[in-house]
């Protein structure tokens, strides 16, 4: 497949060179001076490909890797996730606020915004995307959604406190998406409206979001008292039958598992100190591509050893034009066919 997206010779050999390296978690010169290699060419390839055609590559292959899964009402989660950055100022670096041990630094970092289908032990990443400089999360989002109709049936999106902002909630209503996110504590409304449900014992409020004196956004608030004093709420466009704040726990529960999505696909992270955003960027695709794959394996709940799963996903990965059994080793067998 990687051959099908990229024009230069021996695209397929350096994917599963770029795999390899990925699964032993090592960087490409070392993997190539183990096995006589020259990692030249294929750097002077990717000088030669834009940001725009690996995201194309990426959302093809997260695609593929999703052919056995039931697509319909689906929990998505969207999520920003930085990666630290040494080098000159491009138009991808950002500027942020980082935990170093127990202190904050400043530090540069390239962005990326990813999407994932969630539920309870399952995950399945369907979008990684750059993140420009001063680049609008409603942008962003927009572009998410757009992508993902086109795959899966949404049920709901769940978000973290970052994305509440009056515009980011527009789009999902101008695109009649359902969302779900935490409110912010510290929203003198959503103060008052905790002290009225105390007093009311209704726990469920219509809100405003305002942006300025002009520009504003309705939504339906949730509160629950978890202690005297504090208390929690969830703001959301999600009809419910019923005002239950554990319901709506319940569903959020789910999001974590994109959180758990990165914790994985850094196990299978070519390091790496290029500066390309581009090589950058096809680093983050295959560690995702390789985790939706670690779940089509465990979803058929077979016990798999370590080196046994490596060349699972080495055959996987190739290119197949029929139905083929393959000996993995003297306890395994799998077989594998094409996606129809």
């Amino acid at each position: 497949m990687f051959s099908d997206c990229f024009d230069f010779p021996r695209a397929d050999f350096y994917f599963r060179m770029l795999v390899d390296c990925a699964l032993f978690n090592d960087s490409l010169e070392s993997y190539c001076n183990k096995n006589d290699q020259s990692p030249d060419r294929l750097q002077f390839y990717l000088k030669r490909i834009s940001v725009e055609e690996i995201v194309c590559f990426a959302l093809k292959a997260y695609e593929k890797t999703l052919g056995m899964y039931d697509r319909r009402k689906v929990f998505l989660a969207i999520d920003y996730h930085d990666e630290e950055y040494f080098g000159e100022p491009d138009s991808y670096v950002i500027n942020t606020i980082m935990l170093h041990g127990e202190r904050y630094c400043k530090a540069t970092v390239h962005r990326y915004i990813t999407m994932s289908i969630v539920d309870m032990q399952f995950k399945h990443t369907l979008a990684v995307l750059p993140v420009l400089n001063g680049q609008k999360s409603e942008e962003l989002v927009r572009r998410l959604l757009d992508i993902a109709k086109k795959i899966v049936d949404i049920e709901c999106v769940l978000l973290d406190r970052g994305f509440l902002t009056v515009n980011v909630l527009d789009t999902f209503n101008d695109m009649d998406v359902q969302y779900l996110i935490p409110s912010k504590k510290g929203n003198t409304d959503i103060r008052v409206a905790y002290w009225m449900s105390v007093e009311t014992e209704r726990w469920r409020w219509p809100h405003k979001l305002y942006k300025d004196r002009h520009t504003s956004v309705e939504t339906e608030l949730f509160l629950e008292e978890l202690v005297t004093l504090e208390y929690m709420g969830f703001l959301t466009n999600r009809y419910m039958k019923t005002d239950t704040f554990k319901e709506l726990l319940r569903i959020y529960d789910k999001r974590w598992n994109i959180e758990n999505g990165y914790k994985e696909a850094k196990t299978y992270r070519i390091r790496t100190s290029s500066k390309n955003p581009v090589y950058r960027l096809l680093i983050q695709a295959i560690g995702h591509i390789l985790v939706n794959l670690l779940q089509i394996v465990r979803h058929t709940r077979v016990k798999i050893r370590g080196y046994e799963m490596n060349q699972v996903f080495r055959h996987m990965l190739k290119t197949k034009t029929g139905r083929e059994t393959i000996r993995v080793s003297k306890r395994l067998y799998i077989t594998i066919k094409p996606p129809t």
